[in-house]
C-alpha cells in the first residue's frame, strides 16, 4: 500500500485564495484612506510653514524698525547741535565771549561768597 493513497493519512487540501471583487475594492479604499491622510498631513504642515513665515516677517519688522529707530539716534548723537549740547552740560565748555556760571545746590553761583564765614 502507498501511504499517499490511504485518505486517514492524507493532508486537507489548502484553500487557494481568491482575487475577487470585493478583494481589489478592499485595497482600493485603503489606497484612498492612505492618499486622504497624506493630503490632510500635507495640508496642515503648509498651514503651520504659513503660520511661521508671517511669525518670521512681523519679526524681520520690528528689527528693520528698531534699526530705523538706532539709525535716527546715531544721525541725532553726531550732530553739531547734540555735540554741543554735551560740551555744555556735561564738560562745562563756553563760547567765546561767554561766561560760564555754575549754581550750587544753596542757589548762590559758586566762586562768590555766601556770607556765611
Amino acid at each position: 500500500m502507498h501511504p499517499a493513497s490511504n485518505s486517514d493519512t492524507a493532508r486537507p487540501r489548502r484553500k487557494r485564495w481568491r482575487l475577487t471583487p470585493r478583494f481589489w475594492l478592499l485595497i482600493a479604499a485603503i489606497f484612498m484612506i492612505y492618499m486622504a491622510t497624506s493630503y490632510v498631513q500635507g495640508f496642515i504642515q503648509i498651514s503651520r510653514i504659513k503660520k511661521e513665515i508671517r511669525r518670521v516677517q512681523e519679526e524681520i519688522a520690528a528689527v528693520e524698525a528698531h534699526n530705523e529707530r538706532l539709525r535716527q539716534e546715531l544721525i541725532y548723537l553726531q550732530s553739531d547741535e547734540y555735540i554741543e549740547k554735551v560740551a555744555r552740560q556735561e564738560l562745562g565748555l563756553v563760547r567765546p565771549g561767554e561766561t560760564a556760571v555754575k549754581v550750587s545746590p544753596s542757589g548762590q553761583p559758586t566762586g562768590q561768597p555766601t556770607g556765611q564765614e
